[in-house]
């Protein structure tokens, strides 16, 4: 049986996300409960902590599934923490594929 989960987590900007994903590389953790917070040392029976950062389709695959409101607030808060410089929003402004079932 396979024991590990998954959790998708939406960082305010690249910098904090690739900071999180270089923290988790180099500084191996492991859960010894679902409610531990602060980790123990990864062995046979508790596995490492892994972290992915999402880009290009996989990313475009997540975006898609988001409701276009927290799409818009997400685009906003990405603007506002970036000044407007550089952040590629053609991929969230883009109106969901997926119709709701009424």
């Amino acid at each position: 049986m396979d024991m590990s989960s998954k959790c998708f987590l939406r960082i305010r900007s690249p910098k904090e996300a690739s900071a999180l994903v270089e923290h988790f590389r180099t500084n191996l953790l492991a859960q010894a409960t679902g409610l531990d917070a602060d980790g123990v040392a990864p062995s046979a029976l508790k596995k490492p902590i892994v972290i992915e950062l999402v880009e290009g389709k996989k990313e475009e695959l997540y975006w898609e599934k988001v409701p276009e409101k927290t799409r818009r607030q997400a685009i906003q808060n990405a603007l506002k923490l970036s000044g407007d410089a550089g952040v590629p929003t053609e991929n969230l402004s883009q109106p969901s594929k997926r119709r709701r079932k009424d």
